[in-house]
């Protein structure tokens, strides 16, 4: 697909929308289940300003520095090339382009990790496992991060000199091939990470897959990477939203139809009295509990679905 400055800056717009609603839906998720805030919230909040800055980046690159348009050259006299304003500026957002997703997706793969460890705090094996897991990519953050920000000696060399004609940098493209192949490790075993526990939880087949679901890439994939990181990471706090909507609804659907036909059998009774009387009455002394064994057992089933989720569990933690 080729690239424009119209499609850039979109790019950049969606996945911001996206990450910001995400962060919105979440906190919202928390008010209404009545969970207290843990610091997995409070980290997902930096990861969002990381994806604010990545868009902010981008739209900026596509005026300032000619991201995502053909770049042409300019020369001396004398034939030289010419290291221009708009190509210092290119390579000052593509620096920044290269920071801020390790710090978004450090800040999001710990704050998975925290919900994680708030959810199945009961069980000290993982526990162990979970705070491994928090060195690790604490670890692999931060030093892919000052890896990124000293991978020359003196940083303005990027955005002073021709890529070809530079000095005491790393090599940018096994660097990018350690940054990946080890993020993509991490966020295997932090998806994993769970899956034993939940294989053993008593909860049908259906509930396990949907717990398993819920708790879970150069320009243009930065900023998808890191807003689907902050939305990954928001998604198991929306559960609660779609349950309660959905269970409310139909609870108040039955309900309605159930009184409906309560008064029609009323009417009818009105309307016919005699020996069949005492028939209806038995009929509609069934309906009524038939109807109340139904709402008690959709009432069972809304809480058992709750007690599976996730937020649940935190607001006892």
């Amino acid at each position: 697909m080729a690239w424009s400055p119209a499609k850039f800056s979109a790019l950049a717009v969606v996945f911001l929308l996206l990450a910001v609603v995400s962060v919105v839906l979440r906190f919202w998720a928390r008010r209404n289940s009545r969970a207290r805030f843990g610091a997995d919230d409070v980290l997902i909040i930096p990861a969002t300003l990381c994806v604010v800055g990545i868009a902010a980046t981008m739209i900026l690159g596509t005026q300032i520095g000619m991201m995502a348009q053909h770049q042409t050259n300019e020369y001396a006299p004398d034939g030289q090339p010419i290291y221009t304003k708009a190509l210092a500026n290119y390579e000052k957002c593509n620096y920044v382009l290269q920071l801020l997703p390790l710090a978004s997706l450090g800040l999001s793969k710990t704050s998975v990790l925290i919900f994680y460890r708030r959810m199945f705090f009961m069980y000290h094996r993982f526990l162990i496992f979970n705070t491994v897991m928090m060195v690790i990519v604490a670890c692999w953050a931060i030093s892919f991060f000052f890896g990124t920000l000293f991978q020359c000696r003196d940083p303005r060399t990027l955005w002073t000199t021709f890529e070809n004609a530079r000095t005491g940098c790393i090599d940018t493209i096994q660097f990018y091939y350690a940054v990946s192949i080890s993020g993509f490790i991490t966020d295997l075993m932090i998806l994993i990470s769970p899956l034993p526990i939940i294989y053993k939880m008593n909860l049908p087949l259906k509930n396990r897959i949907a717990v398993a679901d819920f708790t879970t890439p150069v320009f243009a994939w930065t900023m998808i990477e890191s807003s689907l990181a902050v939305v990954g990471a928001n998604l198991p706090l929306l559960r609660s939203l779609l349950l309660r909507n959905t269970y409310s609804s139909a609870l108040g659907s039955w309900a309605q139809f159930r009184l409906l036909r309560s008064k029609r059998s009323t009417i009818n009774d009105s309307l016919n009295p005699g020996p069949s009387v005492q028939l209806t009455d038995q009929s509609k002394s069934s309906q009524d509990e038939i109807a109340r064994k139904e709402s008690e057992q959709g009432e069972r089933s809304m809480v058992s679905d709750r007690n599976i989720y996730p937020t649940t569990t935190i607001s006892h933690v």
